[in-house]
């Protein structure tokens, strides 16, 4: 691939950061979309012809028992998915939250007046300004666009202050909550290791779309881990 006259030529600030290509690069033990055997698992169809079909994966588990999977035991990132694993670290210090307030923790909201009344009352509105959501606006509005763009409106700002309450509870230091360096993503590694052992480390550590980090988990393991998630 060129990069004549590129701002992210190699030798320049920040050109470790963006792929020799636009269709990605071959990691070893990293499988990309294009390497696994892909299965249709929805297929729409329009007067008995096939006009859009979705393919995937899908694995089963009982406990760390794998059952049955198809599709190939792709690498993916469960990113919100993953978000009552990543809650689960505390537990105790929100257990007298309402189940507005830890539906909203677990969830991914429209950006509701009622989701933003449930986000904003598990913080005091003096620690609001610690909430580091990216900027959004609500996912369905109707008509012109008439409200400008908060934290709040962002789908994952419930889990963002649950977190943020978590860590006032358990005296952690709240500034860089969002770094993979920092005890909720420490605690976060402990509840996925309760099901995929304690050597587990995931291959690849993402930055996801609200911030917080996201690790990659195969299908297989991702089944393993809803498996447990009552225990």
């Amino acid at each position: 691939m060129s990069h004549d006259g590129s701002a992210v030529a190699p030798g320049l600030p920040g050109s470790n950061l963006y792929p020799n290509s636009p269709l990605g690069e071959q990691v070893e033990g990293v499988p990309t979309g294009r390497d696994v055997e892909w299965e249709p698992l929805v297929d729409y169809r329009r007067n008995g012809v096939s006009e859009t079909t979705i393919h995937g994966a899908v694995a089963w588990a009982h406990g760390t028992e794998v059952i049955h999977s198809f599709g190939g035991n792709v690498l993916c990132y469960g990113r919100s998915m993953m978000k009552p694993f990543m809650l689960k670290a505390f537990v105790e210090e929100l257990e007298t939250c309402t189940w507005e307030q830890k539906a909203i923790a677990v969830a991914s909201h429209n950006g509701d007046t009622e989701h933003v009344a449930a986000a904003q009352s598990l913080l005091n509105q003096s620690e609001w300004p610690l909430m580091l959501t990216p900027l959004d606006v609500p996912l369905i509005q109707f008509g012109r666009q008439v409200r400008r763009p908060r934290r709040w409106y962002h789908t994952c700002s419930g889990e963002h202050a649950a977190i943020l309450r978590g860590c006032r509870a358990k005296g952690w230091n709240r500034a860089g909550y969002t770094l993979p360096t920092h005890e909720v993503f420490h605690a976060y590694m402990d509840q996925l290791r309760r099901f995929l052992g304690e050597d587990w480390t995931p291959l690849r550590i993402a930055k996801d779309g609200c911030g917080l980090p996201t690790v990659s988990n195969t299908v297989a393991e991702l089944a393993q881990i809803y498996a447990g998630l009552v225990t």
